[in-house]
């Protein structure tokens, strides 16, 4: 269950009357029936007044341009050579088309939970090719388009983050496919943890903390398996070449190194000389 699953999404508000007296204690309900209300008005204004939709669609051109901005900056700041190499770059827009592809799909699916958001994929992808500093900027800017362009919950971004932090952490200290499932180990940990630190000040129930975090398990799994698919294909179209590739063929435990070692012990240590 995610946070919007838990606001009830239409509330019957009669003419003149009346949802909180002055003194009065203000319940949860009271105010997500003043934030419904809320809302309708500005669809109504937004119906009527083409001044108003100008406004709003400015507003939220003017926050993505600088979220967008802020993206190159810090990617021009700390991975120059990134924004210089070509292969590298239509990658990086690659990652980015794909995960706003994925995101637009679990917001536009009801059924479907906002913890399913896959910045732990781009986290993950961004780490074995870029390394850890690029991959955090990666992953505070997918975090935050959570904000600008799919209008998600706050807490999301801080959750987003948390995994896609615990995911860039486990990812850079792997050493071998193999041993794939620390990542998604990892990540669901800190789905649970993010979950279960919002959901103690949100007053989660015991029902809403599980299926909060089953979501968050699956959204685990699922980029740690597309990780694993889809790596081998960008590094074979991109040229591209990751450590894990690298440690696997330097793996002395290899069959062809081992039979180097014994038939032509001189010709491998020239190599590696």
């Amino acid at each position: 269950m995610c946070i919007r699953d838990r606001v009830q999404s239409v509330y019957e508000v009669s003419k003149n009357q009346r949802i909180i007296a002055k003194h009065d204690k203000v319940t949860k309900k009271q105010v997500m029936e003043l934030e419904a209300l809320e809302k309708s008005k500005t669809a109504q204004e937004l119906k009527t007044s083409p001044v108003m939709r100008i406004m709003l669609f400015i507003g939220k051109l003017v926050r993505i341009l600088l979220l967008a901005g802020m993206f190159a900056a810090a990617l021009y700041r700390f991975d120059r050579p990134l924004i210089k190499d070509m292969e590298k770059l239509t990658l990086t827009f690659m990652i980015i088309i794909f995960y706003l592809l994925m995101t637009a799909l679990v917001v536009r699916l009801s059924f479907l939970s906002e913890y399913l958001v896959p910045v732990a994929f781009v986290a993950l992808v961004t780490t074995a090719f870029f390394g850890s500093l690029t991959a955090l900027i990666f992953t505070i800017f997918a975090s935050l388009m959570l904000i600008t362009h799919a209008e998600l919950h706050g807490s999301l971004v801080f959750i987003s983050i948390l995994a896609g932090s615990a995911a860039i952490y486990s990812i850079a200290h792997l050493r071998e496919r193999r041993n794939f499932y620390t990542i998604f180990l990892y990540s669901s940990l800190a789905y649970i943890i993010g979950i279960s630190s919002f959901g103690i000040s949100e007053s989660f129930s015991m029902s809403e903390f599980l299926f909060g975090s089953l979501w968050g398990i699956a959204n685990a799994f699922a980029c740690t398996i597309l990780v694993m698919f889809l790596m081998p294909i960008f590094e074979s179209l991109f040229s591209v070449t990751t450590n894990f590739t690298l440690m696997e063929l330097s793996d002395l435990n290899r069959p062809l190194l081992k039979r180097l070692i014994i038939e032509a012990p001189g010709t491998y240590h020239h190599s590696l000389m």
